[in-house]
């Protein structure tokens, strides 16, 4: 009732997820210009919906104001008629999701007009270049290799893999070599929740990443794509 969360906040939780798939944050907003796109991510609250008097072409009516926050501050949305058909669904409190648009600066504070609004796994889908998995000498075992492959084969997609192999450099003992491998062509991943899951259950969290091909903007920053 007064906004406080008893656990953590939800965007606590998926900060890593949200911080390679964006290319702005919320407090960026008042620097850009009116119309220019931006890519934001973050949880819906304070949802107002509202019918306009005239149909679109297509005879939707229905439109959504929100509240959008990140964890630099909130922003306003604006989605009409024609886009919100087409993400009701979505439109909920407090659902995290990433949402393509334009800055509108007609006001005292920006606004952003909302073109798509996805949910992160479609962001993921979408917007992911390639993953790449660490194996460490020393720390992973034939074992964990093994139900590595047997977890990305159980995820087919798009999504190129590369293994990232850290080994020790008998030359010379204070420093390391790493190898870069790519598994055959046929093992691509589709990138979602139950795949981070697995990795992390096998690896570790920090041992894996995701690379999206997200533009970032322009002398901001760019946030963290891995560890």
């Amino acid at each position: 009732m007064y906004g406080f969360y008893l656990t953590s906040h939800p965007l606590t939780q998926v900060a890593d997820r949200i911080s390679r798939l964006v290319a702005h944050s919320n407090r960026e907003l008042a620097d850009l210009e009116d119309g220019e796109e931006v890519l934001i991510g973050g949880m819906i609250s304070s949802i107002k919906k509202v019918a306009t008097k005239k149909p679109s072409r297509n005879g939707h009516s229905r439109y959504a104001n929100f509240d959008f926050e990140d964890s630099t501050g909130i922003v306003r949305c604006i989605i009409w008629p024609e886009d919100y058909a087409r993400s009701e669904d979505k439109v909920v409190q407090e659902a995290v999701c990433i949402i393509r648009g334009r800055v509108d600066r007609r006001g005292r504070e920006p606004n952003v007009i909302v073109n798509q609004l996805l949910t992160l796994e479609e962001a993921e889908k979408q917007f992911t270049q390639h993953l790449v998995v660490d194996f460490r000498r020393g720390f992973h075992s034939q074992s964990d290799i093994r139900q590595t492959k047997d977890a990305l084969s159980r995820f087919p997609g798009k999504t190129s893999v590369y293994l990232a192999v850290h080994t020790v450099d008998d030359e010379n003992p204070g420093g390391g070599l790493r190898f870069m491998l790519q598994p055959p062509q046929d093992l691509k991943v589709t990138c979602n929740a139950e795949l981070t899951d697995e990795l992390t259950r096998i690896v570790g969290r920090e041992n894996f990443r995701f690379h999206a091909n997200v533009k970032k903007k322009s002398g901001a920053s760019a946030g963290s794509t891995g560890r």
